[in-house]
């Protein structure tokens, strides 16, 4: 994530947890979730999203935040793959975003 404020990497050092529920309807796979991002401060960033099931990706909306993150509003559209899962019977995601973000208190 190459997001930068004030020359300075905002999401360097930052962990994610996402849950979510996949689903398949008519043949084709769905899944909404929730994602948390953690700083090395504990500071969090709150996103919920979803994707689109004609193309491979979809939009995140941070829907809230902590700390130096609260206040913080934007969106992320992002693309997906899937590749093979291992162990089997487990799946697997890689997403990659772009995010648009607004602070409410600087970095």
């Amino acid at each position: 994530m190459g997001l930068q404020i004030a020359d300075r990497p905002a999401f360097n050092n930052i962990s994610c947890h996402f849950s979510t529920v996949v689903y398949i309807e008519n043949g084709v796979v769905h899944f909404h979730g929730y994602g948390v991002y953690v700083d090395k401060d504990g500071d969090k960033i709150l996103t919920e999203f979803a994707n689109n099931p004609v193309a491979p990706g979809g939009r995140a909306k941070v829907i809230g935040g902590t700390g130096k993150f609260a206040g913080m509003e934007g969106t992320s559209d992002y693309a997906t793959e899937f590749p093979k899962a291992w162990p089997e019977a487990t799946g697997r995601l890689i997403a990659r975003g772009d995010w648009i973000l607004t602070l409410k208190n600087p970095l």
